[in-house]
């Protein structure tokens, strides 16, 4: 049903995603925070037919990410994923193109915006 999604992969060159943030870096309390919430909404929504989709989290992630380093574009979230080593970690080196993130967003505005709520109540619990 989805592309194949591993932080965890290894490449042909000496380095691993793990590598590209800092241990403390806020990409990776994220990260974090997004693979245990609830997602089951979103994942509804997808069918096990038709070419793998990209994953859920994965659009959350990088969505999340912008959001909190005041990056709100599709098209530069897109442009990120390429260049920036923390949208590379959270993407987990897949690269969806801006129309992609968009339709995500647009599709699942409601359940995002759960969310994000969610995590802000977390996140001020927390502090």
């Amino acid at each position: 049903m989805f592309k194949r999604y591993d932080q965890k992969q290894q490449f042909l060159l000496p380095f691993n995603l793990q590598e590209f943030v800092s241990e403390d870096h806020i990409s990776r309390v994220l990260n974090d925070l997004i693979d245990v919430v609830d997602i089951s909404a979103i994942e509804s929504t997808y069918s096990e037919n038709g070419c793998p989709a990209y994953h859920p989290r994965l659009f959350l992630k990088i969505l999340f990410y912008g959001y909190l380093i005041n990056i709100r574009s599709s098209r530069k979230i897109d442009d990120m994923t390429q260049t920036d080593t923390a949208f590379m970690y959270l993407a987990a080196m897949q690269k969806p193109d801006f129309h992609t993130i968009c339709r995500f967003r647009s599709t699942h505005l409601d359940s995002i915006k759960e969310i994000f709520h969610k995590l802000s109540r977390f996140a001020k619990k927390w502090v």
